[in-house]
């Protein structure tokens, strides 16, 4: 589908639904989309090492793939990995995992044969993985979601808060922060 089709849909879909609606919804968007500018700005100006993540499934996930996800630090680090899902869910999915410097890490980890599938709804997914020279202490309550994976009992705008408050009593050390976002399709 081109742009002049995708746009005849959009037209559509916006005088089809009911004003309240859109109007939530679009201030949602706004609302998230600010918010994942904000997360992203949260980087160490310092640049004390190099850290990287990459994803390791299709281009173009679908929900009900499995995820899988890769990183790296330039030094010995631990990695906490972050997800916030399309509806603005924050949740961590791997906390303080000690990695050798220039070490490959994977998320599930493959000692581990945990699964993890993108699930409803679909959308914009962000993983961000934070590595520093000491583990972090996580503050956020948690939510369990009756496997190893902990969601986070606070919004969007509050884990970006309260991330930004952990990151800034690690200030003194050495840390770095990187951001994925995937687009996940139906």
């Amino acid at each position: 589908m081109g742009i002049r089709g995708l746009t005849v849909l959009l037209t559509l879909a916006f005088l089809s639904a009911p004003a309240s609606a859109i109007g939530a919804g679009l201030e949602r968007a706004v609302q998230v989309a600010q918010l994942r500018t904000e997360l992203a700005e949260l980087e160490n100006a310092r640049r004390p090492f190099d850290l990287q993540m990459w994803s390791l499934m299709p281009q173009r996930p679908r929900l009900g793939d499995p995820v899988s996800i890769g990183m790296r630090a330039s030094r010995n680090s631990y990695l906490t990995l972050f997800l916030v899902d399309a509806s603005g869910q924050p949740q961590v999915l791997m906390e303080n995992q000690f990695v050798n410097a220039h070490a490959h890490a994977q998320f599930p980890s493959v000692r581990g044969h945990s699964r993890f599938i993108f699930s409803a709804p679909a959308g914009l997914e962000s993983f961000v993985l934070v590595g520093s020279d000491h583990p972090l202490t996580l503050p956020f309550a948690r939510q369990s979601t009756g496997g190893a994976i902990a969601k986070f009992a606070m919004s969007y705008a509050e884990f970006v808060d309260e991330l930004d408050d952990v990151l800034d009593d690690l200030r003194l050390q050495s840390w770095m922060l990187t951001v994925l976002n995937l687009q996940v399709a139906k």
